[in-house]
């Protein structure tokens, strides 16, 4: 049966997820190395280690495989206008990203957004790009610095330390300027017109990597692996 969350940050948007990090192979930079970003993991912690999240997101890895995943997932979506995939985990298979491309096909009046590492995998990242082009649905390729920056025509959504101003492509996300966190309305995610989206750092997870790593070499290396993984998309 279908897990769908209700992420309160979101304003009560729905999403569908699937543990994280066993599902995150574009966690891995090139090195062989856990990405700094994912080290800090949010959905590692936290709400994400009760019994009743956890299961869930196992239920879901299972459950996505069956013939009638599809056809539910479009009945659930009848009438939302908004849909979040993946608050925690990622995209894994070519054959979930095909079943999650026929989901945004049959949803036209919902609005879809993922932001993903999957990028990375050379067969996963041809569906993620025709997904990209469906009019109503919105991938953010990751990146995986915790120092603001990233590559320029490859990444829409990036990290941001709380110190540092982002670059003027990236639009801040405004939920940290509110005292519950949350987005009071603002779909920035789901906008095509937004090319970059920053999220500013959160979660004691995070603190404790950039404690132990130290901020420069942390971002030295996941530099180092965003340039490699640009000289994919020339």
């Amino acid at each position: 049966m279908l897990h769908i969350s209700t992420v309160r940050k979101l304003d009560g948007i729905p999403s569908w997820s699937l543990p994280a990090g066993r599902t995150c192979p574009g966690s891995v930079l090139s090195g062989g190395a856990i990405s700094p970003v994912c080290l800090g993991c949010y959905a590692k912690g936290g709400n994400y280690r009760f019994n009743n999240v956890r299961h869930a997101r196992e239920d879901n890895m299972r459950d996505w495989r069956r013939p009638g995943w599809v056809r539910d997932m479009v009945l659930r979506l009848s009438g939302e206008k908004f849909f979040r995939w993946f608050d925690s985990g990622d995209c894994y298979t070519v054959e979930l990203a095909l079943k999650i491309l026929e989901v945004v096909r049959r949803t036209p009046g919902c609005r879809h957004w993922m932001s993903t590492r999957m990028h990375k995998i050379p067969r996963v990242y041809q569906v993620l790009r025709v997904l990209d082009t469906q009019p109503n649905c919105v991938i953010r390729y990751s990146a995986d610095t915790l120092d603001g920056t990233y590559t320029l025509g490859l990444h829409k959504a990036l990290v941001l330390p709380p110190d540092v101003s982002p670059d003027p492509q990236v639009f801040a996300c405004p939920a940290p300027e509110h005292p519950d966190g949350k987005c009071h309305g603002c779909r920035a995610c789901w906008c095509k017109g937004v090319s970059v989206v920053g999220y500013t750092t959160h979660g004691a997870g995070i603190v404790r990597v950039l404690r132990s790593l130290g901020r420069e070499v942390a971002a030295q290396a996941a530099e180092k692996h965003n340039r490699q993984v640009a000289l994919n998309y020339k």
